[in-house]
């Protein structure tokens, strides 16, 4: 069997330390110990991106800049997917699903996209039922956590003291509803929505007694020993315990588990399930059967066994551009975001460079204000809208009167211009 040893890793953006970031910072410093080379690429370069290229892991913004074409594609979102897998038609690709929901986990289909992967049953039933992808094609291969990082506190108090918000859906507002479920307990919080953004978060979470987290952050918080609540701002579950562990862990303690409002009275009866030695027996058996070495493993086997998968030879040219074309009607379709940018359907005279699409906003839009809680036991989500920006064009002036969102409206022209110039180059 031939070993894949290049691997471009693809993912929307590189800043915070989201979980699909962190899943992408963690597979490819795995791959580096394992002696294969992880080369990342993602449209959005930020502080992770700069973070990831001091520790010398190969990081590009442009898939231009890749001279040599990788062995497979690892590809995380949709139109960045595309986008590698139109660049390099030559080399089998595969595409993992971290979302149920999200159109940005949209199961991209192309001849050379050659397996899929699930990270829980959520996701693995979404690509089966709802995209259309064989089960032969797919597999479930749940997050895995760098235990180097994250490490074992040393025991649980018979009651608890403390209580961390981890994650980066929460904001002011929601971590004052804890303090009011639970005023007996100190009470903190890690993520960018309060303006507590931590590199390395594990020697923190190991000082909390209880940690409320949703997904990846769950995984991270019960491997350092706390008794975890499934919970964001979305709802609240259950606390983790070893009667549902296992429905849980499979469904990445996730959206299937969020099945109670966010509420005084859902959070102080998730507390009021705290049990220090049922969690501490979590603990020990989501460390043995959850670390990165095994998910890194199963991804590297499957890497390989893609190489002998794909024959590219055997793949019609008219089926590439049936394919390439569908996909540019989707991009054209979600890309109906953007129109309030350009109101009277005109461009305007002056495009900024493909690579320099960020000039399309003159600021950095301000952070939305917290949504104000409207009653006791509920938060509600905010009426007003967050100011956004305008287009400058140029001159310094307004090109239109409506407004727009930066995330996907950019994104998507970015890679919808550069699919056009590849496509003419090719032509």
């Amino acid at each position: 069997m031939r070993v894949a040893k290049r691997i471009l890793i693809t993912n929307y953006v590189l800043d915070q330390g989201s979980g699909t970031e962190m899943y992408v910072f963690d597979l490819a410093l795995a791959l580096l110990i394992r002696g294969r080379l992880p080369i990342v690429y993602s449209p959005r370069p930020g502080m992770l991106f700069r973070r990831m290229q001091q520790l010398g892991i190969c990081v590009v913004d442009n898939l231009s800049d890749i001279g040599a074409p990788p062995d497979v594609i690892h590809g995380n979102h949709t139109l960045e997917t595309i986008a590698a897998a139109m660049r390099f038609p030559m080399c089998p690709a595969l595409f993992v699903c971290h979302d149920c929901s999200t159109w940005y986990d949209t199961a991209p289909i192309l001849p050379n996209i050659v397996k899929y992967v699930g990270v829980d049953q959520a996701c693995y039933d979404r690509l089966v039922f709802q995209h259309g992808v064989a089960p032969e094609r797919l597999q479930i291969v749940p997050n895995g956590v760098d235990l180097a990082r994250f490490p074992l506190r040393e025991s649980l108090p018979a009651k608890p003291q403390s209580l961390l918000c981890f994650g980066h859906g929460n904001n002011h507002a929601h971590v004052d509803v804890v303090r009011r479920a639970a005023p007996q307990l100190h009470v903190e919080s890690i993520g960018s929505n309060t303006n507590r953004h931590i590199a390395e978060p594990g020697p923190w979470l190991a000082k909390f007694d209880i940690i409320m987290a949703r997904g990846r952050s769950a995984r991270e918080a019960i491997a350092t020993g706390a008794a975890t609540i499934v919970a964001d701002a979305t709802g609240v579950g259950e606390m983790v315990s070893s009667e549902n562990y296992a429905f849980s862990q499979i469904n990445n303690f996730g959206r299937r588990l969020l099945r109670n409002p966010y509420s005084i009275e859902s959070i102080r009866h998730a507390i009021d399930q705290y049990n220090a030695v049922d969690a501490w027996a979590v603990v020990g058996q989501h460390r043995e059967q959850n670390s990165i070495s095994a998910m890194v493993q199963s991804l590297v086997e499957t890497y390989d066994q893609m190489l002998d998968a794909y024959h590219p030879e055997d793949v019609q040219p008219e089926t590439w551009h049936q394919q390439a074309s569908q996909w540019l009607e989707w991009c054209s379709l979600h890309a109906n975001l953007v129109l309030p940018l350009f109101p009277t359907g005109e461009l305007p005279q002056v495009l900024p460079p493909v690579r320099n699409c960020d000039s399309l906003i003159g600021i950095d839009p301000p952070k939305p204000k917290d949504p104000p809680v409207a009653e006791e036991n509920s938060v509600t989500e905010n009426s007003a809208k967050p100011d956004i920006d305008l287009y400058v064009n140029s001159s310094g002036q307004n090109a239109c009167k409506e407004p727009f969102k930066r995330t996907t409206a950019v994104r998507i022209y970015r890679e919808f211009r550069r699919t056009l110039r590849k496509m003419r180059r090719a032509a």
